[in-house]
């Protein structure tokens, strides 16, 4: 067996950076076949010289070093299971307008793989104000893509912007990341969320879903809205959350983390031992009534599973909405789940 051949045939001749990124690829469990993309520019990274000694050509005409997170989007192929990292230099990694991930199977990876809930060095967040057709920062409209260690700081103000993700996709995997809406136009919008969940069979683990940092003056308004795709007939289904965070920091006791609206689930929503914090120690902060909100017509269940609730008086109610939510906490009631002060 010629195993040289072999090596240089999997890793194109180079036996340096691009098998290290296959490596890191293969430890987080991602079989992939396809090209490998690494967004770096010499006016950002520290390594860049050494990284364009090591740049590869692939087949398709494609280089592994691109210069922006869409520019290393717009190299991939549906269904190729092509990944995407993206550096922890300390400098985010910017999109110019709304990325839509259409493609089936792109994988998006962060360069931090210490499996950090909150804060992960690798960031990707915007430039300008936004445009009235950046409806969210990245919006997933594919099957089968996966992000994992990086935060998504949406920064743009302009009023149409609702979310950081929206996460329309069907299958999709996100683990170690931290999810935020941070511009002014967030704060003041009862339509605005970090994530707007509308996919299928989409999975969150050990995530953060989001901010604390900014008070939210809104009316009602959520961290968490979860819509159907544009349609009754296009409702989220089976998605998850498991031992994620999510929080708040509002001076509206309406407010809630998780918002679901009409004909919004399919099957069912689940929350498994995740942590629920409000700020109640800041400027104009307030206690949030419930937890969560889920109307009658919703058309599935929520189910929460031993949950961490910080800065709220109870999980749901019957008067704000509680219409096929199943709880499970360590005694049976609802009220039991929400921390209180120790006497």
């Amino acid at each position: 067996m010629n195993t040289g051949k072999i090596n240089s045939e999997i890793t194109h001749g180079n036996f340096g950076l691009e098998k290290v990124l296959k490596e890191i690829v293969a430890n987080l469990g991602i079989v992939t076949t396809g090209n490998i993309y690494l967004v770096a520019t010499s006016a950002t990274e520290p390594n860049y010289s050494e990284y364009a000694k090591q740049n590869v050509v692939y087949a398709d005409g494609s280089e592994m070093i691109q210069s922006t997170v869409a520019a290393a989007y717009a190299e991939t192929l549906t269904n190729r299971n092509d990944v995407i990292f993206v550096s922890a230099n300390g400098t985010s990694n910017k999109v110019a307008s709304i990325l839509t991930v259409a493609n089936n199977r792109v994988h998006f990876v962060g360069l931090d793989p210490n499996g950090r809930k909150i804060g992960s060095r690798a960031m990707i967040s915007n430039s300008g104000t936004g445009a009235a057709t950046d409806t969210a920062m990245i919006k997933v409209t594919g099957t089968g893509c996966s992000f994992h260690n990086i935060s998504f700081k949406n920064n743009w103000t302009v009023a149409e912007n609702l979310s950081s993700v929206c996460d329309w996709g069907i299958q999709t995997y996100w683990e170690n990341c931290d999810i935020e809406s941070l511009g002014s136009a967030h704060l003041t919008n009862e339509l605005a969320a970090s994530l707007i969940l509308g996919g299928n069979e989409c999975i969150y683990k050990n995530c953060t879903i989001g901010q604390d940092t900014l008070l939210v003056t809104s009316t009602a308004g959520q961290q968490i809205l979860i819509q159907n795709r544009g349609s009754s007939g296009l409702k989220s289904t089976r998605s998850r959350f498991d031992e994620c965070r999510f929080q708040s920091y509002t001076n509206d006791t309406t407010h809630v983390f998780v918002r679901a609206g009409a004909y919004s689930i399919d099957r069912d929503c689940t929350f498994e031992d995740c942590e629920f914090v409000n700020t109640v120690n800041a400027t104009s902060a307030v206690t949030l009534a419930v937890a969560f909100m889920c109307p009658a017509t919703v058309g599935g269940a929520i189910n929460i599973g031993y949950p961490r609730i910080f800065g709220a008086t109870n999980v749901a109610t019957a008067a704000v909405g509680n219409t096929a939510m199943l709880l499970v906490a360590p005694v049976n009631s609802a009220s039991d789940a929400t921390g209180v002060t120790p006497t």
